[in-house]
């Protein structure tokens, strides 16, 4: 497998994330991890914006590995977020990810992630999606983002998906564009 390239994604979560969106997305990583045997091949990591534990939609209480400031350089920086996205949507948020702009190849929002990176301007100009129950207003709210009806989009180095089917869906595709047909 030495055609392999590396997959390094920090998943920068808020309160109010939906666990299976988190699944969905760790979850093929891990099995192409474990499959391949190259364990250095899919790397992940769980960020907050301060480091401080968060809370899922169900009440699950998480303890991230690092706050954003620490983030270094990845690939991947996918925030992920529920439906109570409008109360993330602040200028410290935004101010923040604008800040970490420099350190990321690929900034993605799963969920309603794509919302709080819209906020932010850093999805100016690309085309994206959100969860489907909250597309009309994503596109009423963030006129200059193209709004596509889509379970995924992937548009230069803005990647975008719905809910955790759709999320799954996105991560077989990036495991298969990273690792070819062989893992999925």
């Amino acid at each position: 497998m030495s055609s392999v390239q590396k997959l390094d994604i920090t998943f920068l979560l808020f309160d109010g994330f939906s666990t299976m969106v988190l699944a969905s997305a760790v979850e093929p990583l891990r099995a192409a991890r474990d499959i391949s045997g190259a364990a250095g091949t899919f790397v992940w990591r769980l960020a907050t914006l301060d480091g401080a534990a968060v809370r899922s939609s169900s009440g699950i209480e998480l303890h991230p590995d690092l706050s954003l400031e620490q983030v270094a350089a990845c690939d991947h920086l996918m925030v992920i977020s529920g439906y109570g996205v409008r109360q993330h949507t602040n200028r410290a948020t935004t101010s923040a990810l604008r800040r970490g702009h420099r350190n990321v190849a690929t900034f993605g929002g799963l969920d309603m992630g794509g919302w709080i990176l819209a906020a932010a301007g850093l999805l100016d100009g690309y085309r994206a999606t959100v969860h489907w129950q909250a597309l009309g207003d994503f596109e009423e709210n963030f006129l200059n983002v193209e709004v596509e009806k889509k379970e995924y989009v992937i548009d230069r180095n803005r990647i975008t998906a719905g809910g955790a089917s759709a999320v799954m869906n996105l991560m077989l595709r990036l495991i298969r564009d990273t690792a070819g047909l062989s893992l999925i």
